[in-house]
């Protein structure tokens, strides 16, 4: 089960998605995790200067120079016009990934997700 919360940050607006869930085994209680920050706003932007309405050559190129292994994919969840681009980072049992959602090539959201993807 998810759970999500728009969140204004800096007059920017994210959204926090959460999984909900009882563990009845070791702390006997329930659990909210969060799982996800997702954002379609343009102010956002990420360290290497991608942000939402770039160009996909554009973000691969920044990418790509910054050092990143990145896998540029489509995404047949959405249809033939969508592509994501995928920074994959595994650190012991908790995959984080980033996610950069394209239409025509053009970023629309971007996205941290723990454990796959959630858009």
């Amino acid at each position: 089960m998810h759970d999500t919360v728009l969140y204004m940050y800096k007059n920017a607006s994210i959204k926090l998605i959460f999984t909900n869930y009882f563990d009845f085994e070791i702390q006997k209680k329930q659990i909210i995790k969060l799982i996800g920050i997702y954002t379609e706003d343009k102010k956002i932007k990420t360290k290497s200067g991608i942000k939402v309405g770039d160009e996909r050559i554009n973000a691969i190129t920044k990418l790509d120079s910054c050092g990143y292994s990145l896998h540029v994919l489509p995404d047949p969840r959405k249809g033939k016009d969508y592509s994501l681009i995928l920074l994959y980072d595994e650190k012991g049992e908790i995959s984080r990934d980033v996610y950069f959602y394209f239409k025509n090539n053009i970023l629309y959201a971007i996205a941290v997700e723990y454990g796959g993807p959630i858009d």
